[in-house]
């Protein structure tokens, strides 16, 4: 399965939609509609209640070898989960009912199940398998655990969906037809995110800003939503540089997501700078690099065109590659989701692999890549490295009169996670 997620995107209009590419072969992004992890619903009381202790009764019954994902620890909640139904309330052949009302909740921890007791039942079996059609026979493709309560806390890995029924065992161990079958799917969450929601209105302050003047946080009037806007103004280097760096945990693979938006009137001039990731020490400026020194940004170019820009060991007049994508021009007034996959090359070797996806589209690619000339920790992935601007550094660089775009909805992600947000 290549596109997975359905969640509610809090921060913004309660009907837009995340979803997610997670394979890299993958060449186009598919609707939500094609996602087969179901809606979102939310459990009832009773299952959240409960959940502090069959945390412990799961954990001690569990034989799963599925594990968590590190990136699984971080503090933004899950939010997807699938709905259950109710299986039939008349005893099987066995002489023991069903288990009825299963309840799915997605926490931090896992998977959360719950079900009505059952008459006579000493204990419960739960069956899960990443197959849609699955068979309790088949020891291949499903696996139990058991639980002694009727609810049971599974930790299944993130972005898989998960189908499961659960059976209840009478004290002679006879054993009760499966419960309707359910799904779940646990989405991974960013290492790292930025939104503007809880930001003030005005000037937006951070310490390395190089002109904190023309970065403000601004209210969308129409529908009342916090972003950050970048104004541009005309200057013999093309405009100043609006940069600043947030850290991220070191990795050699991430994926960076953010929407972006130029104004109407916005003049494209020759081109400019946007956001991207960088490791301790970005290259930038033309400027010889270091073996552990390198960063991955974009350009707008001319006419609304947009490349990859990167600064690898193999430099040109010691400036940036421009790799231009084909076929996609950006417009004013309007939003778009762009993602930036980077995969560090290992020591020494050109194997790395950069790429650019717009609204989950993938517009520009480069394969066989030596970011890095050392594989050592300020080599890797570090920084989300917000940096735009005009330019060059020259005058023809500069746009025609003072323009202005606008950012939002920062996402870093483990590995290769491409996002594109729905009914902007």
């Amino acid at each position: 399965m290549a596109i997975i997620c359905v969640s509610a995107c809090s921060s913004k209009n309660s009907s837009r939609e995340k979803i997610y590419l997670t394979n890299p072969q993958q060449g186009e992004y598919l609707s939500s509609s094609s996602s087969s992890s179901g809606a979102a619903s939310s459990s009832s009381s009773s299952s959240s209640s409960s959940s502090s202790s069959s945390n412990s009764s799961a954990s001690s019954s569990s034989g799963s070898s599925d594990g968590i994902p590190q990136n699984s620890s971080s503090s933004s909640s899950s939010s997807s989960s699938s709905s259950s139904s109710s299986s039939s309330s008349s005893s099987s052949s066995s002489g023991i009912a069903a288990p009825e009302n299963v309840q799915v909740e997605i926490l931090d921890e896992g998977i959360f199940y719950s079900w009505s007791p059952v008459d006579d039942a000493i204990e419960y079996a739960f069956y899960y398998s990443t197959e849609p059609d699955m068979t309790l026979s088949d020891v291949s493709s499903v696996q139990s655990l058991r639980s002694q309560n009727a609810s049971i806390l599974f930790d299944g890995d993130e972005d898989k969906v998960y189908y499961s029924v659960i059976t209840a065992i009478a004290r002679d161990g006879l054993e009760s037809e499966p419960s309707n079958q359910v799904q779940a799917f646990r989405r991974a969450k960013p290492v790292f995110s930025l939104d503007f929601e809880d930001e003030p209105l005005g000037q937006y302050k951070l310490l390395s800003h190089k002109d904190t003047e023309s970065l403000e946080v601004r209210q969308d009037a129409a529908t009342n939503t916090r972003y950050l806007s970048a104004t541009y103004v005309p200057s013999e280097i093309g405009s100043p540089r609006l940069v600043f760096s947030r850290k991220i945990p070191p990795s050699d693979e991430y994926t960076l997501s953010y929407q972006l938006l130029f104004e109407d009137g916005f003049d494209f001039a020759k081109g400019g700078k946007l956001p991207g990731l960088a490791p301790h020490f970005p290259s930038a400026g033309c400027e010889m690099r270091d073996p552990a020194s390198w960063s991955v940004r974009l350009m707008w170019m001319q006419n609304g065109r947009v490349s990859l820009y990167y600064y690898d060991q193999q430099p040109v007049d010691n400036c940036g590659t421009t790799v231009v994508g084909q076929n996609f021009w950006f417009t004013t007034g309007r939003w778009y989701d762009l993602s930036i996959y980077v995969k560090l090359n290992t020591d020494g070797q050109e194997n790395g692999e950069i790429a650019l996806y717009v609204d989950g589209a993938k517009i520009v690619s480069r394969n066989n890549v030596q970011l890095r000339g050392i594989d050592n920790d300020d080599s890797k992935i570090q920084q989300l490295l917000f940096s735009t601007f005009f330019g060059g550094s020259s005058p023809e660089w500069s746009p025609s009169a003072i323009v202005s775009s606008r950012f939002d909805q920062f996402e870093v992600h483990q590995g290769f996670r491409v996002r594109a947000l729905m009914d902007r």
